[in-house]
């Protein structure tokens, strides 16, 4: 069962998200981003659960903004998604790093897409555990580590590994979001 809107705000959870993938790549993208996020702010005033998300949720997004500002674009397949959804989730925007990745993984084939599909699915169950979902956490914790078992990078493998290691955690509602392994830059090979 979904998240109430007054406990988990989705639909503003969406609209950063939008926002933030506006700005990307784009001239002054931490002002337009701010300027974005004043907007938003004004038109929720009254809702201390959308106030205290956005409080949360902004600084987040900028610093992910100037990390990705800095990326060098590799002449690798989905270099930069992969990239960019790597600093979504460090930054612990576990829903949006699930994002990032979906138009990579429509596009990708054999074991590239199924890799794919575990780094989203570990940007799923981290976000299941934010809105209150222990077990589905752990389920999909599991499944993404299955799926990046077949990565050929050791350090997506590692990955996989240390988000198995957390599902007993969720499974028993003891894993919290900050428990979240890093992803190394380093550890991006498909």
């Amino acid at each position: 069962m979904p998240a109430p809107e007054d406990d988990f705000p989705l639909a503003l959870r969406d609209e950063l998200f939008k926002l933030f993938s506006s700005c990307l790549g784009s001239a002054q993208a931490e002002k337009r981003f701010q300027d974005g996020v004043t907007a938003i702010s004004a038109r929720t005033a009254g809702s201390w659960v959308k106030a205290a998300y956005l409080d949360d949720r902004a600084p987040r997004y900028l610093e992910a903004l100037r990390q990705a500002a800095a990326l060098n674009p590799a002449n690798v397949p989905f270099a930069r998604p992969i990239q960019i959804a790597r600093i979504l989730f460090n930054q612990g925007l576990f829903f949006d790093a699930h994002k990032c990745l979906e138009p990579a993984w429509k596009l990708a084939q054999g074991r590239e897409k199924d890799v794919l599909q575990g780094l989203m699915q570990a940007g799923a169950g981290m976000h299941k555990l934010e809105s209150g979902s222990s077990e589905g956490c752990a389920e999909l914790l599991k499944n993404a580590a299955a799926k990046l078992a077949e990565a050929q990078g050791a350090g997506l493998k590692a990955f996989g590994q240390a988000l198995e290691a957390l599902a007993p955690r969720a499974q028993r509602d003891e894993l919290k979001p900050e428990d979240a392994p890093q992803l190394a830059a380093s550890a991006l090979e498909l």
